[in-house]
């Protein structure tokens, strides 16, 4: 594997590439406006917290009493600032105030919705997809929804799933050659590409029932994977909980097996501590495989659950601690993946640019082509950093959620904790809390031991 330190003209010439000078210029006043709100969610973490628990409880609140108890609870008490309780008191005094309030918090979280949810149907993100593909940005579509609890359920999901394939399958063969889009340096890509999240497909899909969950998927996965070939569809493996880590491996690596001539891809997180290991076994057994798979290397979403659930049963915590180790943990998988890019297809899925300049100076050093490489952005969070690495010539796609408000409010909850990060790249850039250098500056491993 290629050790060497990238330079750090290499680097800033990198990140310049990928999201121009990071300099927002006048972003307007609804711009400052968007930027005080945030910069105030980030200062407070009570009203963080409140505000998302709020927003992931909204859906299941019964008329506008129960939204103005939910408010008065969440957001109403001391350790709130005081323009977020003043209206609450207000609204709690006045005649229909609970409605006022019922109405303010429904366009507030379906215009947040809106912002990082691409629409419910295949048929409504058609032309957002098409907009990005003629500016030269690929999709992948997420159908949301995780974790069913019935046979029912999953059944939908899996319908979702196949109107997505065939809709946009069908709508691709009309769209326009981009040949940046459309091929790498191992072969032919599919136009369009979806995400699925196994969990969503068996209300069974647990570590102690393997067997039968994996039967249970492959009874709605395979209809998927058949409809995906025929329409020429890329079908991505989203990685989750930790638990069930393993038997998404597993399954991934049976689907592999059976259907070798279909396009997919597999999620590794690098804030799992055995993610390296997983990664290198990934590479090992996929090496041959007629189709090259595809590895997108994320930091993972989920930390706040595996920690509670690692504390509260004394499991060792699976996580690294602290976010640098997750930073130097990228990276060292990147150099693995890049190192492994001619027998794979590796795509980085990071808003944090110092991460993708990483990835993208060790391809150059190497010798590798553009095409070599693919960087994902969020639907809502990276459009511009997708767009600014298209316009240099790098392959980038955006990842498209697709689904109901009321199953997507866990996706969405996860987004604003990510959207909120005050260790944002580019945020701590604009704002000046720290240098370039700084920002450009290789993470370390706090422990000798994850170093090694």
């Amino acid at each position: 594997m290629m050790t060497a330190p990238i330079a750090s003209s290499s680097l800033e010439a990198t990140v310049r590439a990928v999201s121009g000078d990071l300099d927002p210029g006048d972003v307007g006043l609804r711009g400052r406006l968007d930027e005080f709100v945030i910069a105030s969610v980030m200062r407070n973490h009570d009203l963080r917290v409140g505000l998302f628990r709020f927003a992931e409880a909204f859906p299941a609140m019964e008329g506008p009493d129960d939204v103005m108890a939910h408010l008065r609870g969440y957001l109403g008490h001391d350790a709130m600032p005081w323009w977020v309780r003043l209206p609450i008191a207000l609204a709690a005094r006045i005649p229909f105030g609970s409605r006022i309030a019922a109405w303010a918090a429904d366009r507030g979280i379906s215009t947040m919705a809106k912002n990082f949810i691409g629409g419910r149907r295949a048929a409504d993100v058609e032309p957002l997809v098409r907009r990005h593909w003629d500016a030269e940005v690929g999709v992948i579509i997420d159908a949301l929804g995780e974790k069913t609890v019935t046979a029912d359920q999953a059944d939908d999901y899996a319908a979702r799933i196949l109107d997505i394939v065939a809709h946009l399958g069908r709508a691709a063969g009309s769209w326009p050659a981009s040949p940046g889009l459309e091929r790498d340096q191992l072969g032919v890509l599919p136009r369009v590409a979806v995400a699925i999240k196994p969990t969503g497909l068996s209300a069974k899909y647990q570590p102690l029932s393997a067997e039968i969950a994996l039967a249970d998927v492959r009874r709605r996965l395979d209809p998927i994977m058949q409809a995906a070939t025929e329409h020429d569809v890329m079908v991505w493996f989203d990685m989750e909980q930790y638990a069930v880590k393993t038997l998404t491996q597993r399954l991934f690596a049976d689907i592999s097996h059976d259907w070798p001539n279909a396009h997919i891809g597999i999620v590794v997180q690098a804030y799992l501590r055995d993610s390296f290991d997983d990664l290198q076994r990934i590479i090992a057994q996929e090496r041959d495989r007629r189709v090259p798979i595809g590895i997108r290397l994320v930091k993972g979403a989920y930390w706040d659950y595996e920690t509670v659930v690692a504390s509260a049963h004394g499991w060792p915590q699976p996580v690294y601690d602290a976010k640098v180790d997750t930073d130097a943990n990228f990276e060292r998988c990147s150099l693995l993946l890049v190192d492994n890019a001619d027998v794979v297809r590796p795509s980085f899925a990071s808003h944090n640019v110092r991460s993708l300049a990483h990835a993208l100076a060790a391809a150059s050093v190497r010798g590798l082509p553009k095409s070599a490489l693919e960087i994902q952005a969020l639907h809502g969070m990276g459009g511009d950093l997708a767009a600014s690495a298209a316009k240099a010539g790098i392959r980038s796609r955006i990842y498209v959620p697709v689904g109901e408000l009321v199953p997507g409010m866990s996706y969405l909850v996860r987004r604003l904790l990510e959207n909120t990060s005050n260790e944002s790249f580019i945020r701590q850039n604009r704002s000046k809390q720290m240098s370039r250098d700084q920002l450009l500056a290789a993470p370390r491993f706090t422990s000798k031991e994850d170093a090694a």
